[in-house]
């Protein structure tokens, strides 16, 4: 904000009324973003990504979690507790066991996200035309040779 603000009073003072107009109408309408259309490769690609990237960040923090509960139940199997406070004894085991199971279900989250991820990029790939090598035998005087040559390939869902 400052460094368009800094921009358009330094254009304003060199006399450039056409470069000013033009930075002021781009802060008050900003380009849009255009959305791939939902039968697009595209589409099916970005989705795919940010599904993946949510599986991931969910099965990393649920290990994390999973983790700091692991030793936070260790560090209290150590404390010694005086029979007048099985109590306090109970409520401080408890909440390791919470911990862990919160970040056991984190993980069992991210499992069918991963899925998800995989069946939207297969998807995204149906759609797609391609450029790939495909193997032919040939016969030469030391043999059969494998070759290749280039093939399209187009796949069209009906």
């Amino acid at each position: 904000m400052l460094v368009t603000l800094a921009t358009c009073i330094l254009l304003s003072s060199s006399g450039q009324d056409s470069t000013y107009n033009q930075v002021l109408h781009l802060q008050a309408n900003p380009p849009m973003k255009t959305k791939p259309s939902k039968d697009s490769r595209d589409y099916f690609l970005s989705k795919s990504e940010k599904t993946k990237n949510t599986a991931i960040v969910l099965m990393g923090g649920g290990i994390l979690i999973g983790a700091v509960g692991f030793f936070w139940y260790e560090q209290s199997l150590n404390q010694d507790y005086n029979l007048n406070e099985t109590g306090e004894a109970i409520v401080n085991a408890s909440g390791p066991y919470l911990v862990m199971g919160a970040g056991a279900a984190m993980v069992l989250t991210s499992i069918p996200l991963f899925i998800a991820s995989g069946h939207y990029k297969k998807r995204a790939m149906k759609l797609s035309a391609g450029l790939k090598m495909e193997p032919y035998k040939s016969f030469g005087q030391a043999g059969p040779l494998t070759k290749r040559y280039p093939a399209i390939g187009l796949v069209i869902n009906l």
